[in-house]
């Protein structure tokens, strides 16, 4: 009796593993596509662009130019030395700012490049007494993005003295430059002050207790040049 329930329980499992086998073989498959789409505009010229660059604790308070439209210049730095005392012979001065940095935006989606360009008149005081032959300079800059990706060739960053005639200091070629960008010259964490943003002052040039500045000016302008 046990052999015959034995025989009967294999040939149930037969036959259940040749029906199981014989409706997958003839499975019936289903293809289909569908459609995702997008389409970009140009960006939106009334958007503020905020700094998004890190605080520069040489430059509290700094929120940005406000400038709106399609290709903007959204912050630039301003720039301090402190209190130094006059040298008997030429001097080099370092800015006491951490990271400052420029910021510009191209949301035009043309990708045909723009140039950055800096000037700076003479150093003088509220008497128009002159700093003479005073430069500052700005070197060593990290140009960076706002976006994680690599999608975009960055611009070039120039290392520059500046002088009243304007002077490329960033650029972005043709196929480049969209988006938001940052030109940054980072103080360097050995040192006390940003050896990467420097004032050189020729002796017997400064009067005691007067104080010098000047006025950077920026421009952005929507092709990269020469």
């Amino acid at each position: 009796m046990k052999k015959n329930i034995t025989l009967l329980a294999s040939l149930a499992m037969t036959i259940y593993a040749g029906n199981y086998f014989s409706m997958n073989a003839h499975a019936e498959k289903s293809d289909a596509d569908s459609q995702v789409n997008i389409q970009m505009l140009v960006g939106d010229e009334n958007e503020e662009r905020p700094p998004v660059g890190p605080t520069d604790p040489g430059d509290e308070g700094n929120n940005g130019t406000g400038n709106k439209g399609l290709l903007t210049i959204d912050r630039v730095p301003n720039l301090k030395f402190g209190e130094v005392n006059i040298s008997g012979s030429d001097q080099v001065e370092s800015a006491i700012n951490e990271t400052p940095y420029v910021q510009v935006t191209d949301v035009r989606g043309t990708s045909v490049g723009w140039a950055l360009y800096v000037k700076a008149d003479e150093f003088s005081s509220d008497k128009q007494e002159k700093l003479k032959g005073a430069t500052l300079s700005l070197k060593n800059s990290t140009v960076a993005s706002s976006s994680s990706g690599k999608a975009i060739t960055p611009p070039k960053g120039n290392d520059l003295v500046l002088s009243p005639k304007a002077q490329k200091i960033m650029t972005a070629a043709k196929g480049s430059g969209e988006g938001t960008w940052l030109q940054a010259w980072n103080k360097n964490s050995s040192d006390e002050k940003n050896t990467n943003v420097q004032l050189s002052i020729l002796a017997g040039t400064a009067k005691a207790n007067t104080e010098y500045k000047t006025t950077i000016y920026w421009e952005l302008q929507d092709a990269p040049g020469k």
